[in-house]
């Protein structure tokens, strides 16, 4: 019987029953098997489904509606609204893990200039890339960055997303760091008292680039001292890009050691352009996730399967817009590694928020299977955000976070369509905790 006990709370509260699904899939096998071999995973869907959800936005019951007087004794005589989803088929939202959204401004021009042969290290030497961000990113206001954050918040809702990932970072400076961290924060807070808005989750990215002219390990010692005692408390994430460029195996290393003393969660951008020990120090340091993994040989391969803690975090349209070769998906899901994707959304190196072409990336240029791309952003994008028990799934207790698929469209249509219309065609609508998501398609 898949209902949970009544709760006394709850009482006087309107509870929502969803009824009307063709096909209601959890996708808690995905959970079962804990992100691994997805492919093993025998997906199975309940016809005719509803699903009751309660007025904290949790699962309390779901099953066959015909059912459910059977099975929900507990909850009859409640306040009870029912919304009919019209013979629709129903799966868990999608989780975007991994995004740069805080920015202001574009670089276009340097999207021509690598086109003409220039690299990502070229440009960043001359004054582009992260620097140029950053600097049209000071000059935006905070009433312009706020704006360009609920736009793009939105748009992401529009794809079925009730999850996002926000990182910080483009920032050189202690001061404006923070001022942009404070942004997110006000964002978190928001998607929290606010459940027509995607869940947020906060990143500290401070450690992205070197400001010029100050030693990348003082860079980072400013940060540990500077940044981290005056972190919101809603953010509890910090991210370091270990590259040749960036930040130095050895630095980051102390860098997250500390954060680990601190309590801090830990993420790291990995071996994007070379090998440069990112995805081992995130294994020693118990990442959340290891982010790119372009470079990785077998060796990390293995390591990251073997690894309890860390999520393989694969970025598709960064490589295809830096002209790279993409992460060997394959080997990592073989060898039995979980493996998420998300978009790596910001201005310079994967401009395109639109998570269909991920995902087609993921199906044609890294040999996934749509099984491995669904678990990919689901489950395994929330376990990468430390969310796995909240959402990814539905299961009794999560809360309520679900696509609705128009009438007759069915899971083979997901991420086969990239651009709007595509979405459009396929989706109806994008629920978090039972509410409908601002911005979400209209049925």
């Amino acid at each position: 019987m898949a209902q949970l006990k009544s709760k006394k709370t709850s009482r006087a509260k309107r509870l929502k029953l969803f009824d009307g699904i063709s096909q209601l899939w959890s996708f808690e096998e995905f959970a079962e098997a804990d992100g691994r071999h997805p492919e093993r995973c025998e997906l199975r869907s309940i016809p005719q489904a509803a699903m009751l959800v309660d007025a904290e936005g949790r699962v309390l019951w779901k099953g066959a509606k015909k059912n459910f007087r059977r099975e929900a004794k507990a909850w009859l005589g409640e306040k009870l609204e029912t919304i009919s989803l019209s013979g629709s088929e129903v799966l868990p939202a999608f989780v975007e893990a991994h995004t740069h959204l805080l920015y202001a401004g574009d670089r276009s021009d340097e999207f021509e200039r690598r086109n003409r042969g220039e690299t990502y290290l070229q440009i960043a030497e001359a004054g582009g890339g992260i620097r140029r961000s950053v600097e049209l990113t000071r000059r935006a206001s905070a009433s312009q960055l706020k704006a360009l954050l609920h736009q793009r918040l939105q748009e992401l809702a529009q794809q079925g997303v009730a999850t996002v990932e926000i990182k910080s970072g483009y920032a050189q400076s202690v001061d404006e760091e923070l001022r942009h961290l404070h942004l997110i924060a006000g964002c978190v807070r928001a998607s929290r008292r606010q459940l027509n808005l995607p869940r947020v989750v906060g990143t500290a990215l401070s450690a992205h680039s070197v400001p010029p002219g100050v030693p990348a390990a003082e860079w980072l010692r400013k940060v540990r001292e500077g940044v981290w005692p005056k972190l919101p408390r809603e953010i509890r994430r910090v991210d370091v890009f270990v590259e040749a460029g960036a930040f130095s195996r050895e630095d980051a290393d102390l860098h997250l050691r500390e954060a680990r003393r601190q309590g801090l969660e830990i993420t790291v951008h990995a071996d994007q352009l070379s090998l440069s020990g990112g995805t081992d120090l995130g294994i020693k340091h118990q990442a959340m996730s290891v982010d790119h993994l372009i470079e990785i040989t077998a060796t990390q391969r293995r390591a990251l399967a073997q690894s309890a803690d860390t999520v393989a975090m694969l970025l598709p349209v960064a490589d295809v817009y830096a002209r790279l070769p993409y992460p060997n998906a394959r080997e990592l899901i073989d060898a039995g590694a979980r493996v998420a994707l998300a978009t790596d959304h910001n201005p310079g190196t994967a401009p395109a928020l639109d998570i269909a072409l991920v995902g087609v990336l993921a199906r044609t240029q890294m040999r996934m299977t749509l099984k491995e791309t669904l678990c990919a952003y689901t489950y395994n994008a929330a376990r990468a955000l430390g969310l796995s028990a909240e959402t990814g799934c539905l299961r009794l207790g999560s809360s309520a976070d679900f696509i609705v698929l128009r009438k007759g469209a069915s899971l083979a249509q997901l991420f086969y369509e990239v651009g709007p219309q595509g979405a459009s065609r396929v989706l109806a609508g994008t629920y978090r905790g039972g509410q409908r998501l601002a911005g979400s398609a209209t049925a």
